[in-house]
């Protein structure tokens, strides 16, 4: 009775070292259930050899319920952590690739504004060169039949180009806008699970 009592008071203690160790705690409980069984077995042919077997049989059998029973609560704790482990490192992987996503859709933008950019710029200094050529002295200006456009022509067309350029820029920051709501909604469908309660020793 008294090897039964330790047998727990060790069992007992073993939640604590599953946290610490999963590997070499798993082979410890194999361990520790073969040896139950082992000395269950031994037991169980002692019993067997006496008068009164039955409530021998039965106190081998209480025995190694109870110790299977610790060993059942630090595999519980051991499944646990690596459940948990595992959760976490699917949400990192899961924040990684949103965040990722989300670099290249801002890169993608960035690039399209600049290529708008470098035409704007393109655009206006062609308006400027013709603005020049314009207000040139007869003499020193090329005539460019049908080439030059009025003033109102050019502002009309500088005005078009910037409502486009200023169109495409509002649907960039709208396709931004919609894939951070759908990399949110991502992490959020994908939150980790609950831990499940660990069962009373």
């Amino acid at each position: 009775m008294m090897s039964t009592i330790l047998l727990i008071l060790v069992l007992a203690a073993g939640p604590v070292a599953a946290a610490a160790g999963g590997g070499d705690e798993r082979a410890r409980i194999a361990q520790e259930r073969a040896d139950i069984e082992s000395r269950f077995q031994t037991r169980d042919t002692a019993c067997r050899q006496r008068f009164v077997v039955s409530s021998c049989v039965e106190e081998a059998r209480r025995d190694r319920r109870v110790a299977l029973d610790g060993l059942r609560s630090r595999q519980t704790v051991l499944d646990e952590a690596r459940r948990q482990q595992r959760t976490n490192a699917k949400r990192d992987e899961l924040v990684a690739r949103a965040a990722d996503d989300a670099r290249r859709e801002g890169e993608r933008a960035t690039r399209a504004a600049g290529v708008e950019a470098k035409a704007e710029a393109k655009i206006a200094s062609a308006a400027r060169a013709a603005e020049r050529a314009a207000s040139a002295p007869a003499k020193t200006r090329r005539v460019r039949p049908n080439r030059t456009e009025t003033a109102v022509e050019r502002q009309a067309r500088e005005a078009t180009s910037r409502a486009g350029f200023e169109s495409r820029q509002r649907q960039a920051e709208e396709r931004r806008k919609e894939f951070a709501e759908k990399s949110a909604k991502r992490l959020q469908k994908h939150a980790p699970a609950k831990p499940l309660p660990v069962p009373p020793p």
